[in-house]
């Protein structure tokens, strides 16, 4: 999704699925994570009017978020209890916010093995 919507990582971890409209293909980029020392995660608005913005999405990426929200739901029966529901798209395996550095680092992972360059 961030390769084809050129959304950022905070903006990607932040996203909420009332944010995101299948039936349509688009999103509503309202929310940027990041990570605060000394407070955890801090959820706000995009810093700009441009980061507050509408994305249309390619017929394969909403295929991927169908597919991305079956497993989820699956995922939140078997966490139980566990699961902290904030509704967002992408999460850590008991819905609680992503770190946008570690998912940083996971993409660059996936660059190097798939024999692509950095960014």
């Amino acid at each position: 999704m961030a390769l084809t919507t050129g959304m950022r990582r905070g903006e990607l971890v932040a996203l909420h699925w009332s944010d995101v409209d299948l039936e349509k293909g688009v999103l509503q980029v309202r929310y940027t994570l990041s990570r605060v020392h000394g407070m955890s995660y801090v959820e706000g608005e995009p810093k700009t009017k441009k980061g507050r913005r509408k994305i249309l999405l390619p017929g394969v990426v909403v295929e991927a978020l169908r597919e991305h929200k079956t497993r989820q739901g699956r995922a939140r029966v078997k966490m139980g209890d566990r699961w902290k529901e904030y509704r967002l798209v992408f999460c850590y395996i008991y819905g609680s916010f992503f770190n946008p550095d570690h998912v940083w680092y996971l993409f660059k992972r996936l660059l190097k093995a798939a024999g692509l360059p950095m960014l």
